[in-house]
């Protein structure tokens, strides 16, 4: 009695903090688009200096943690490019969704809409919950698969020049370097 007890007050735990997260992912959704609207009609409301700020403290935090995590150099530069175009993009838009609303241009927005956009925001923000547990997976089986679809690439190429039984020259021998012989025949040009 007691253990079922203590198990629906988890899924009720659990199902308001699942509530609350998809509400605030939501929310956060549909400032960002408030904030492209108010972008278009009047510009950027966010000083550039601060944009750039919080591009490059985004920048350095996703190098460094992208190479905490064992990436290597050109591609920890590019990821955190990317995290840092993504934050600043998404702080600004967020900014400009808030200054929309309290200075009463939302009130130009018909309440049916901003009901709508907040709904379809709240589906997109569980669809992305329920993918985010399974992304690393996805990823490490993408990898394996391209890993081997290139071994597969790799012998069949060799299939076709080798046939079975052939012995494949030895890329390493370089026993014609101090010959005046040249190269083997199938290493030349």
């Amino acid at each position: 009695m007691i253990d079922s007890m203590n198990q629906n007050q988890h899924s009720d735990t659990t199902l308001a903090k699942k509530l609350g997260l998809v509400m605030a992912i939501s929310i956060t959704m549909l400032l960002f688009c408030l904030g492209v609207i108010h972008i278009r009609n009047t510009g950027i409301p966010v000083p550039t200096p601060i944009i750039v700020l919080i591009f490059a403290i985004a920048f350095i935090t996703g190098t460094v943690f992208l190479e905490l995590r064992g990436g290597v150099f050109p591609w920890i530069m590019l990821g955190g490019g990317v995290v840092a175009v993504t934050l600043s993009v998404l702080v600004t838009c967020v900014f400009s969704g808030i200054i929309f609303i309290v200075t009463g241009k939302i009130f130009a927005v018909p309440w049916d809409v901003l009901v709508y956009s907040l709904s379809a925001c709240m589906i997109i923000s569980v669809i992305i919950l329920n993918i985010l547990p399974c992304l690393p997976d996805l990823i490490s089986k993408l990898s394996e698969h391209r890993i081997e679809s290139m071994n597969n690439v790799k012998s069949h190429y060799e299939a076709d020049y080798y046939f079975e039984g052939d012995d494949m020259p030895d890329p390493n021998n370089e026993s014609w370097v101090d010959s005046d012989q040249g190269p083997p025949e199938d290493c030349r040009i």
